[in-house]
Order: C-alpha cells, then structure tokens, then sequence
C-alpha cells in the first residue's frame, strides 16, 4: 500500500496529537476517587478518610474554597460552629451570601487556624475543594461528604496511597 505524503502527515499529526495529550494527562493527575465507602448510618468512617485525604495532601494545598450553609449550625457540635464562624470570618463578603448560607470564595491554605477549621468543617457541608500553586483542583468533596474527587499526580497518589493503601483508590473516567 502507497501512503501519499499529504497520508503520511496527517498519520503524523495524529500520533504526535496522541503524544501531547497522554503527556498532559500525565502532568494534570488521573482523576479518582476512595471507594468503597463506609456503610455506616453516620458517615463517621467516610468523614475520617475525607479528613485523612486532607491531610495527606497539605503539602500542595495553595488555596481552600467552601460553602457554608449557616442554617444547619442547629445540627452541628459547638466545635463545627465555631470552625464555620472562622472560616466566614476570614472570608471577604460575597454577593448572595444570606444570614443561612455564604461561600468563602478561594482563601489562602497556609494558616493553620484556617486550614484545621476547613479540615474539620469540609465533610459536613455541600461543596468544598482545595487548589495547588498551580491552580489544579486537587480536591473536590460534595453534598456532606458523600462525594470525594481527588485528581492527582503521581507524587500526590503516592501520599494518599501512604494514607488510605492503593485499594481505595479508583479512577474516574
């Protein structure tokens, strides 16, 4: 078979397409998430491996973002409303925030009164992520900690997997 030059390039095109994006993939992490799930009633074993996730991944967290639905601090412990009254505290006022439900927007990780109030807070409330230096979201927890999506690198798997072991650990495609 003769494979015409004008072929012959779009082949080439194609695998080097191929190439670039693998090597992206690489370089952005592999999507997964911690499964399985506890099947407790209280969800106490699944805030512990979201809180253990955290954890794990400090070293690269840049940046913390998360919703606070006010109007369930009558569910919470005092130690939860106190984490939730910190987190407002820092956080610059933002249209739509109402006196049951405000967002933080994106706040710096590296306080530690911040980031123990996000780390113990993040499982209770309906959406909550956390962003590296280079504006990855590396985290992603929703709906009161039912929903973990972790997108990883290999050095960021290696920690989580030090944590969690690597059969917890499933991608998402």
């Amino acid at each position: 078979m003769h494979v015409t030059p004008a072929r012959h390039l779009a082949l080439h095109r194609v695998r080097w397409w191929t190439r670039w994006r693998e090597a992206r993939a690489a370089r952005a992490g592999l999507w997964c998430t911690v499964d399985p799930w506890d099947q407790d009633d209280d969800g106490d074993g699944d805030r512990a491996v979201l809180r253990a996730v955290l954890h794990a991944l400090r070293p690269w967290a840049d940046q913390l973002q998360t919703d606070l639905p006010l109007a369930m601090r009558g569910e919470w412990p005092a130690g939860f409303v106190a984490a939730a009254d910190h987190l407002h505290a820092v956080s610059p006022r933002h249209r739509g925030d109402t006196d049951g439900y405000a967002t933080t927007g994106w706040l710096p990780a590296h306080d530690d009164a911040t980031w123990a109030a996000f780390v113990l807070l993040a499982p209770h409330v309906l959406d909550a992520d956390v962003m590296t230096d280079a504006g990855c979201v590396v985290v992603g927890i929703a709906d009161q900690g039912t929903s973990l999506a972790l997108r990883l690198t290999a050095e960021q798997r290696q920690a989580v997997v030090a944590v969690l072991g690597d059969r917890r650990l499933r991608p998402l495609r």
